[in-house]
């Protein structure tokens, strides 16, 4: 028995490289497919309680979009905060801020990071559920 060269080249088969490509692929989106970021799942989402107007945690520091703030009902100044807050009688506890719902977060943010550092206290976002509008 005679082994003949072969005459013709041998065909690639172009499907065994796109499979490898989509089984890489498809380990990559395995082991790195989460959509949401890690740090987002250990933060805890504001909760809302139904508080009438007069049971408002204490101290409040109500903010308005124009920047005018008013702890606990008296219009105070940035500056005099600090002192307005020992006056109080409420040292060590959380600030509870109350802005206004169009307040751009951009100066809510920007707010709360100067009076942190002026106050020295942990802050506390409050909101207030809307009651819902009947339509007569």
């Amino acid at each position: 028995m005679i082994l003949r060269a072969r005459t013709s080249p041998p065909t690639l088969d172009f499907a065994v490289p796109a499979i490898n490509i989509v089984f890489l692929l498809l380990l990559f989106f395995i082991t790195n497919g989460s959509q949401v970021n890690r740090a987002e799942l250990s933060v805890t989402p504001p909760t809302v309680e139904t508080l009438p107007g007069d049971r408002l945690p204490r101290p409040l520091l109500a903010v308005a979009t124009d920047g005018s703030l008013h702890l606990d009902g008296v219009l105070v100044l940035e500056p005099d905060l600090v002192s307005a807050l020992s006056k109080g009688g409420a040292a060590a506890s959380d600030l509870n801020i109350l802005a206004e719902r169009t307040m751009p977060a951009r100066d809510l943010l920007a707010l709360m990071a100067r009076l942190r550092v002026q106050t020295g206290r942990s802050m506390t976002l409050v909101t207030r559920r809307e009651e819902a509008r009947q339509t007569p």
